[in-house]
């Protein structure tokens, strides 16, 4: 069962998870390497001006280019140690003496386009784009490059993309 951390613990945890976001800020700066809030990080940054009191973790995106720029900027940290396998997303630790570390959650966003337009297109309408076979009662398996129509119904079956 999870417990919440007390009110003395719960600072504790902030103060170095801020020490983590210094850190891979300057980073990220040292290398200009972009990335953005994300998350509950980001909720707590404008909602609570600081942390949603019950986080215990930081949370960014990153595009991918960034994320292989990062990778080979934190190669020579002493304190820092990005893990790749645990998760199905990697995290960075911050190892700290005597106390349990903490860790920043990283999104990779792949295929994330520069161009404005683009961005500022609702979802529905880019994957409508992407999909162009999906319909309702279909369900899109981009690993497979198909929309799978739904086979409860009689003739109705899979089509390439």
């Amino acid at each position: 069962r999870f417990c919440m951390p007390n009110n003395e613990e719960t600072l504790e945890i902030h103060k170095d998870l801020l020490q983590l976001l210094k850190r891979f800020h300057l980073i990220c700066d040292k290398n200009n390497i972009k990335y953005s809030l994300h998350g509950g990080t980001l909720l707590g940054c404008i909602r609570e001006n600081g942390f949603i009191p019950w986080d215990d973790d930081l949370d960014i995106s990153i595009k991918r280019e960034e994320y292989d720029s990062l990778r080979a900027a934190l190669l020579n940290s002493d304190d820092l140690v990005l893990d790749e396998s645990t998760n199905r997303f990697p995290q960075l630790w911050l190892k700290i003496d005597g106390r349990d570390p903490v860790w920043l959650d990283i999104f990779i966003w792949d295929g994330i386009s520069e161009n404005r337009v683009v961005q500022k297109q609702p979802v529905k309408f880019l994957f409508q784009c992407r999909f162009p076979d999906f319909r309702p009662g279909t369900a899109v398996r981009p690993d497979l490059g198909m929309a799978v129509k739904n086979r409860r119904k009689p003739g109705l079956s899979a089509r390439p993309l």
